[in-house]
């Protein structure tokens, strides 16, 4: 366990210290991190939506209106940060 903490406080200080430089693979391991992360989010809330129209609560309309808007959520994000 102190060895878990030490470890993520010593790349927490390498990535402060780093300054973002593209370079650095710790950088680029949270990027990474982070993409997956929103792209997992954005599944679940298509999951979700899903899930709302199977339950009646939202009907064919909403459904498409808000799949339209994580697509373009998801376009904007990958524009932004295109996997490597």
């Amino acid at each position: 366990m102190i060895e878990r903490v030490r470890y993520e406080l010593g790349k927490q200080r390498r990535l402060l210290t780093s300054a973002g430089s593209d370079g650095d693979p710790i950088v680029q391991h949270d990027d990474n991190d982070y993409r997956s992360l929103l792209l997992a989010l954005i599944g679940r809330r298509r999951e979700a939506l899903l899930e709302l129209r199977d339950q009646q609560r939202i009907d064919d309309i909403v459904l498409r209106r808000v799949q339209a808007r994580l697509d373009k959520e998801e376009i904007r994000f990958l524009g932004a940060n295109p996997p490597e």
